[in-house]
């Protein structure tokens, strides 16, 4: 029996490999949770130190390490312990081991291959594909500094790139065809999978900067900041769960692909069904049913609009964006200032209710959920500084203590698939105390409007491709 326990406790640890980023998230808090229990805690730890000690690349390190990250301090091994396991070190993991304990082991400042030989070019699949495995960022951040030194980033990268890949004997993959149909991806339907592949690409871009701090006196303060960009997971945004489709929202989404369908009356009824006495809803973003359009999605946003406002033909009104650091490797915060910014229409203007909050680093675990967007009403929208909290039941928002605003998550017939610019079926609902969100109104001189958005593809004909459509209402 113990034998069969041991088998599913190594193929759960092992899901933190899997090509998909949700099922990489779910299986670190599975693997968390057996960690909190004290009578499988030494059980599980043992089998995911094994699991380090046998890791070919640095950034599945970095996988193991960020389940230390989000796990009570009482529940982890102790730090002689986790170094005395760890083949790979790399930036990252000494980014982490600091966080976590306070120290860092292993020279990572030597985990590199040294200087290319001379007149090494990077291969054509490693140009074709750097910002196919990995995020752009990666390719942007080495730029960045290469133009800032005038020293060769992005050329050391292709050759710990070609180094990490002949070791590791790593196959030259192209996209996953096997996540979905050549028809859906011919339509621009794909995902985001991360394959072996992306660990060389990852690995080989953490020995990159050990590189840079070791030949080229780059500042480890420098190198880490770059390093973050890497992180996989991002504690408290960590901890939210997908929650129960909301009941009141029922099967009106649906209404919006039927024919003649009036995108106003659908939009004032969600919201409608959406308000309480006590909390208005400003933010929605619902797939519509898979039956129905698998790659159909409805988003309805509530804005300040002055009196005289009218959005220009085709304009796409979208909220607020707010950057902010996550120094301490933590999402909830005191929210800094935000500036409204005024959007002008064919007449008057309007300032976005909602702002998405972007962490950075964010960690690539949570890239579902970022792309649905984490909404929470934008900080000019109170008279007071607010603090963004999240946990089991999603985001929330405090004032003076008291929570203003909630955001839950839900998933519908969700895959790991998404159309053109679009999100994967995870949906999202935000309410704000209803008396703020008037002041709101009042502080500014404006009135609420409501911009609808309606996202879907169709075929043009019955052997055509699936081609992206939009339609549009606001209302006041």
């Amino acid at each position: 029996m113990k034998a069969h326990s041991d088998a599913a406790l190594m193929l759960l640890i092992d899901r933190l490999n899997w090509p998909v980023k949700m099922v990489r998230w779910r299986a670190a808090k599975a693997i968390k949770q057996l960690m909190e229990q004290e009578a499988t805690r030494q059980t599980t730890t043992t089998a995911l130190l094994r699991w380090v000690s046998n890791c070919r690349f640095e950034s599945e390190v970095g996988s193991a390490l960020s389940v230390l990250l989000v796990a009570p301090p009482e529940t982890r091994p102790s730090f002689d312990v986790v170094c005395s396991h760890i083949q790979k070190p790399s930036l990252l993991s000494g980014l982490l081991l600091e966080k976590i304990y306070g120290w860092h082991c292993g020279n990572w400042g030597n985990a590199h291959s040294g200087y290319p030989s001379q007149g090494f070019v990077a291969s054509q699949y490693f140009d074709d594909y750097k910002t196919a495995h990995v995020p752009r960022v990666f390719f942007s951040n080495l730029k960045l500094l290469e133009r800032q030194s005038g020293l060769p980033f992005t050329l050391q990268w292709a050759h710990e790139w070609e180094t990490v890949a002949k070791q590791t004997e790593t196959c030259k993959t192209g996209y996953p065809s096997y996540f979905g149909d050549f028809g859906l991806q011919r339509s621009g339907v794909t995902g985001q999978f991360v394959q072996r592949q992306g660990e060389v690409y990852r690995s080989a871009y953490l020995r990159t900067l050990a590189f840079a701090v070791s030949a080229w006196r780059l500042p480890p303060q420098t190198a880490a900041l770059y390093g973050m960009d890497t992180l996989l997971a991002l504690p408290d945004l960590f901890d939210v769960e997908p929650q129960d489709r909301p009941k009141w929202l029922s099967d009106v989404p649906a209404q919006c692909l039927s024919e003649g369908a009036d995108l106003s009356a659908i939009g004032r009824q969600i919201i409608e069904a959406g308000t309480t006495a006590n909390d208005s809803l400003v933010s929605i973003g619902s797939p519509l049913p898979a039956e129905i359009n698998e790659f159909a999605d409805l988003t309805i946003s509530a804005f300040l609009v002055t009196d005289d406002f009218h959005p220009s033909d085709d304009q796409k009104l979208r909220s607020a964006n707010q950057i902010f650091f996550a120094n301490s490797y933590r999402f909830n915060s005191v929210r800094e200032n935000l500036e409204p910014k005024p959007i002008a229409g064919r007449s008057g203007h309007a300032i976005p209710v909602c702002s998405q909050v972007l962490p950075s680093p964010h960690g690539m675990w949570h890239d579902d959920y970022l792309q649905r967007g984490l909404l929470l009403p934008a900080p000019y929208c109170f008279d007071d500084v607010t603090a963004q909290r999240a946990d089991a039941n999603g985001l929330s928002l405090l004032l003076r203590s008291k929570t203003v605003a909630k955001a839950s998550f839900w998933h519908d017939a969700w895959t790991p698939l998404n159309a053109p610019e679009g999100p994967t079926r995870c949906g999202i609902a935000l309410t704000m105390r209803r008396n703020e969100l008037e002041q709101a109104a009042r502080r500014f001189g404006m009135q609420l409007g409501w911009f609808a958005h309606l996202s879907f593809m169709e075929k043009d004909s019955q052997f055509g491709d699936l081609l992206p459509r939009t339609r549009t209402a606001f209302f006041k």
